[in-house]
């Protein structure tokens, strides 16, 4: 195997068998408790433990906020467990990734007459300026009773990884 580095294009070729890996930052943070929301209200979810960050990207005390410093594309995935213990119909879930304190994509889940437990998730493939733009995980529930995110490790987390740089 060779790689031929040229010091203006970065990697010009690449012979025989090769795995090139780029070093972004990556992370994973979740909920590692329950919190009773409000129903029909947008609530930021508060991913307050890191499984790992790479490169300290991820404020797990304060804002609950992933901002990357080098800019590039960044495939992001969130999931929330939304519990609705009175049960309602119609009942939904919505998962949101929020960038720059704006809806940005969204999960949905649907039920009708059910007490019941939402798993929703949603993804995306977004830019960062690599300065001050952000991302947060939004929950919403609509429902009667007592909703709530439920947390732990499995059910409520956020995660993300640099996919490609600018």
């Amino acid at each position: 195997m060779s790689i031929i580095l040229d010091g203006t294009l970065g990697i010009t070729s690449v012979t025989g068998s090769a795995s090139l890996c780029a070093a972004g930052p990556a992370f994973s943070a979740y909920a590692n408790s329950n919190v009773n929301i409000s129903t029909t209200t947008w609530t930021k979810v508060s991913l307050n433990t890191k499984e790992f960050d790479t490169n300290s990207n991820f404020d797990a005390s304060t804002n609950y906020r992933f901002t990357p410093t080098i800019a590039g594309y960044y495939f992001i995935y969130g999931q929330a467990n939304l519990n609705n213990s009175a049960g309602s119909s119609p009942s939904q879930g919505r998962t949101g990734i929020y960038k720059n304190g704006s809806l940005n994509r969204e999960g949905f889940f649907y039920t009708v007459g059910n007490t019941g437990v939402f798993i929703t998730s949603v993804s995306s493939l977004i830019y960062f300026n690599g300065t001050t733009d952000y991302v947060e995980l939004w929950a919403y529930i609509n429902c009667t009773g007592t909703p709530a995110i439920y947390g732990n490790q499995n059910d409520t987390f956020m995660t993300g990884y640099l996919a490609r740089s600018a």
